[in-house]
């Protein structure tokens, strides 16, 4: 694949073969493209946890682009939000903005953001190239060169969220673009206490 294919959004890298096969970004969301049956499979709407199916959020640990490392466990005692992303997800890019702006009106409250790269290609330096393209310089970066967190939390695309609560369980995920009114709402439910 060329570069400017891969920058411009068209074809996308395959993210590891056990992940997945591949990516294809269409429309402002992320679907996967399954070689074998040469199908696409549109994602998961968003979803709220169902009372009583409370599942809790594996731990994983990422290298910040920055320095230094980000642990889940470390975050226990206030949400947590964790986006799914890479380098080259354009369409990612409204996302972390929208996390900037609950980082704005839920950052002094408790509210912790990851951004989370999970193409084992990815460098700090590629990933950084991303933050600069976002209001999210505040928000924390990270990658999962090795897909640890990718295979423990089932990822199957970019765009993909997942808030966890101040006692490690998961409240809310969703795939693709998520209004700025519901990802408001799921993390005031958690901080309302």
């Amino acid at each position: 694949m060329s570069t400017r294919a891969r920058r411009q959004g068209s074809a996308v890298p395959a993210l590891g073969a056990a992940a997945f096969a591949g990516i294809l970004v269409l429309a402002g969301a992320a679907f996967v493209l399954s070689r074998a049956s040469n199908t696409t499979n549109a994602p998961a709407p968003a979803a709220s946890a169902a009372a009583g199916d409370v599942k809790i959020a594996p731990d994983f640990t990422a290298r910040l682009i920055d320095g230094g490392s980000f642990a889940l466990s470390q975050e226990r005692g206030h949400p947590v939000l964790i986006l799914f992303t890479a380098s080259w997800c354009v369409t990612c890019i409204p996302e972390v903005n929208k996390m900037a702006q609950l980082q704005d009106e839920f950052g002094g409250r408790g509210l912790s953001q990851i951004v989370l790269s999970i193409d084992p290609g990815d460098r700090p330096s590629d990933f950084d190239g991303l933050r600069r393209r976002t209001l999210g310089s505040r928000l924390i970066w990270g990658l999962d060169n090795e897909q640890r967190a990718l295979r423990a939390y089932n990822i199957v695309a970019t765009d993909t969220k997942v808030l966890v609560d101040s006692e490690g369980r998961i409240s809310f995920t969703s795939v693709g673009a998520t209004d700025y009114a519901t990802l408001r709402r799921e993390v005031a439910k958690l901080l309302r206490a």
